[in-house]
């Protein structure tokens, strides 16, 4: 997940989109103790999804690094990344597996949601309020799940 993160900041060729996915990564690796999306699906398919299963600084954790990258998708320009972006939000927060019907269709929702709000996010921020609300909710998350 902390590649991913790498990753989409270089293709959204920003700065705080980057710092943000990476942060909302060591939040991730905070509570769950991995960053492998193989192991996140695992645990997830087991524990139930991160925005509603744990402790609730965890699970405001999730919400907040979540947050931090639907508000990072507005700093992106081009729809395709930004709705990558988006897709990982929703990943933090529903996690990367399906295990049975419900968690499917939970899982695919809260996918397809994240990626369109990306896309629909994608050149809507100037950046010069957005880029610290996007780092400062990463940072918050990471925070939650340290304590969580």
């Amino acid at each position: 997940m902390l590649f991913v993160g790498v990753l989409l900041g270089l293709a959204a060729v920003d700065m705080a989109v980057g710092v943000s996915a990476v942060l909302v990564g060591l939040a991730v690796l905070a509570r769950w103790g991995t960053t492998a999306l193989g192991a996140l699906a695992g645990l997830q398919a087991v524990l139930g999804p991160a925005g509603l299963t744990g402790r609730a600084l965890g699970i405001a954790s999730s919400w907040c690094g979540a947050g931090a990258l639907a508000v990072a998708a507005a700093l992106v320009p081009r729809r395709v990344t930004a709705a990558a972006v988006g897709l990982l939000a929703a990943l933090v927060v529903a996690g990367p597996a399906a295990s049975g019907a419900g968690t499917s269709l939970l899982r695919f929702g809260a996918a397809a949601a994240g990626a369109g709000t990306g896309a629909v996010l994608a050149g809507r921020s100037s950046g010069r309020f957005t880029e610290p609300l996007a780092v400062g909710l990463a940072a918050v998350a990471l925070v939650l799940a340290v304590l969580a």
